[in-house]
């Protein structure tokens, strides 16, 4: 139990961790909304499912970035495994595997360690 709680406490500067992760997201669905609009076909052959993708993540950073503190220290813990599977995810999706589309794993990573304790970095 002392585990679960554990990694599930609040991060030493939450309303920092709360507004970066906020960035984080407002900043990938613009990247999502801008490439989608401009490559035809890039979004895999499933608009309806990336514009879900990025409607979520638009709710999810706003909510971060003007609201801070209505993010939870559950949700800041398993931000940057979600992050990490809509990240691999689009990657499958869109069939794109350069380094590229690659080197948007390094978000959740970077979150993880900057604002995360070391039970919690997986």
């Amino acid at each position: 139990m002392t585990v679960l709680r554990s990694l599930f406490a609040a991060p030493e500067h939450r309303r920092a961790a709360a507004r970066s992760a906020g960035a984080f997201l407002l900043v990938g669905a613009a990247f999502l909304t801008l490439f989608s609009m401009i490559l035809p076909g890039w979004d895999g052959g499933r608009p309806a499912l990336m514009a879900a993708v990025v409607a979520g993540l638009t709710v999810q950073g706003v909510r971060g970035w003007f609201f801070p503190h209505t993010m939870t220290p559950a949700e800041m813990a398993l931000l940057p495994p979600l992050l990490a599977c809509v990240v691999a995810g689009q990657n499958a999706w869109t069939m794109d595997a350069t380094a590229g589309a690659q080197m948007f794993l390094l978000w959740p990573l970077a979150y993880a360690a900057l604002f995360l304790n070391s039970r919690r970095r997986w």
